[in-house]
């Protein structure tokens, strides 16, 4: 896991290259723009909204709003300091892991005869939990690192010329998570499931162990910063957040309750998630 996580970060790192070469060799071959920027940034302050939205949704889903504030010592560098109120949740395919026979979505999550936590109660299975799906889901924080070392001009139309810089960014920070468990049922109802026992229901879904915790958070980026009039911005780029898994493993269906048992064996790992993100600055 660590590895793939590993991988995702240096595909982005590689398609930064990619993606800037490209565009550079599109861009307007002249000198003046290149030797004598028609924007400057150095000793600017630029404050910007991002939207980020998660695009690997396959249990899990986010979007994270920031507000970022950057600092630019130099023309190529700025120190950005980035907040933001992240809103994430499950996907209605963790909802079928839980229920492999549901043919639909009801008013109580998938519906179906097939639960994995029917007849849990007296019959007790080994059961484990899947990984990534601790999710960003409340505040964070992060402080970057921008470097913007390719700056040019395209020209659409012959009288409206774009400028833009291409960036790449690190960063590092913390910031709330939150995780449903598809497997760990809290509240266990002796009448359903036909008679034969299953997790209670609730309007969300499923009664399942749901948990919060701060934990560091690190992401890469890379895109362009489009200028106009000056000092607007608009960022459209790709950033991959990268923090730490949990999950229970090898525990018997039956341990239901508010919390984990001491007994239980939890597994760590890493998790990347791949987001877009597209915002508005403008620079003082």
């Amino acid at each position: 896991m660590i590895r793939k996580a590993a991988s995702s970060l240096l595909a982005v790192t590689l398609a930064a290259g990619l993606f800037g070469a490209a565009v550079a060799s599109a861009a307007e071959p002249e000198a003046v723009v290149v030797r004598n920027r028609l924007y400057t940034d150095s000793g600017d302050i630029e404050v910007g909204l991002v939207g980020g939205l998660s695009l690997q949704n396959s249990l899990t889903q986010a979007i994270n709003p920031q507000i970022d504030v950057a600092i630019h010592f130099s023309e190529a560098w700025a120190l950005d300091i980035m907040v933001g109120y992240a809103m994430g949740g499950t996907t209605d395919l963790q909802c079928q892991a839980q229920n492999p026979g549901a043919t639909a979505l009801a008013g109580k999550g998938c519906s179906g005869t097939h639960s994995i936590f029917q007849g849990a109660a007296s019959n007790p299975k080994t059961m484990s939990d899947l990984p990534n799906l601790w999710i960003l889901n409340g505040p964070n924080a992060e402080l970057g690192l921008r470097w913007e070392p390719i700056y040019g001009k395209l020209s659409l139309l012959t009288e409206l010329p774009i400028h833009f810089k291409w960036y790449v960014q690190a960063a590092g920070g913390v910031a709330q998570f939150g995780h449903q468990s598809v497997s760990f049922c809290t509240s266990y109802d002796a009448s359903a499931g036909n008679g034969n026992g299953d997790c209670a229901q609730n309007s969300a879904g499923y009664e399942t162990l749901y948990q919060t915790q701060y934990s560091w958070l690190a992401s890469a980026a890379t895109g362009l910063r489009f200028i106009f009039l000056g000092q607007g911005g608009l960022t459209l780029g790709l950033r991959d957040y990268l923090w730490s898994d949990s999950y229970p493993t090898s525990f018997t269906a039956s341990q239901f309750g508010s919390s984990l048992p001491a007994s239980v064996t939890v597994a760590h790992g890493l998790t990347s998630s791949l987001f877009a993100d597209i915002g508005l600055g403008w620079t003082f």
